[in-house]
């Protein structure tokens, strides 16, 4: 009696251990399944952080272009740096804006510098675009003021005191927004371009990720005269 009892005993000991021991093997790939699964929504919101400042940087590089062709136009017409050469854009590229997941997922990796760069990233590129909106109605609305003898797709126009008068004032306001405009977009092409691989290189680094960011090869406007 007394060597069945014990073998009850140590039966219900081992079968004790052996289903705590699945047990917590059944945790521990549960918890392991959870840990994959944040992993990956985390690496999920990092390609489309990382697509949309690439989005982002392109669209700057496509207005450092355009305004690299208003440069080549006027001195191919002889016309000034400003508002005569710079044409406006037939289509304004989409805004861009960060979710807080986004944001979040990318303030968790505690790269403050990173997260700084990034952070209004999207407010400034979807600034840009709203300047280039505001400059091309102000200029079709002057434009539209002027009489011109066109060569081409080039006008002349040649005003009396009194157009001139009245003409003036938003031909001035024109050129310093032209002005904004060139030392703002060449800058942002730039600093879009270090945070883009700063951003990629710190969600390889932090996440496991191979990301690799293929730079656009842009000349940056050149300073109007006078700036």
């Amino acid at each position: 009696m007394s060597s069945e009892f014990w073998a009850a005993i140590v039966g219900a000991i081992v079968g004790g251990l052996m289903s705590l021991v699945l047990q917590l093997f059944a945790l521990s790939a549960a918890r392991n399944d959870r840990e994959s699964e944040r992993l990956e929504s985390k690496r999920a919101l990092a390609r489309a952080l990382l697509f949309k400042t690439i989005r982002i940087h392109s669209n700057f590089v496509g207005y450092s272009r355009h305004l690299v062709e208003a440069d080549d136009r006027a001195k191919a017409s002889n016309l000034p740096v400003g508002w005569q050469s710079l044409l406006p854009l037939a289509n304004a590229p989409d805004r861009v804006t960060y979710s807080s997941d986004e944001m979040s997922m990318l303030l968790s990796l505690k790269s403050d510098n990173v997260f700084n760069d990034v952070l209004n990233l999207d407010v400034i590129h979807n600034s840009t675009i709203e300047i280039f909106q505001t400059y091309n109605q102000l200029r079709l609305e002057l434009t539209s003021r002027l009489p011109a003898q066109m060569d081409g797709q080039v006008g002349t126009t040649l005003l009396n005191s009194q157009q001139a008068m009245i003409l003036g004032p938003r031909m001035a306001s024109l050129s310093h927004l032209v002005e904004a405009i060139r030392v703002r977009t060449g800058a942002d092409a730039v600093e879009s371009l270090a945070t883009l691989n700063r951003l990629a290189a710190t969600l390889n680094e932090k996440l496991g990720l191979k990301l690799s960011v293929e730079p656009i090869v842009t000349t940056p406007p050149a300073p109007a005269p006078g700036l």
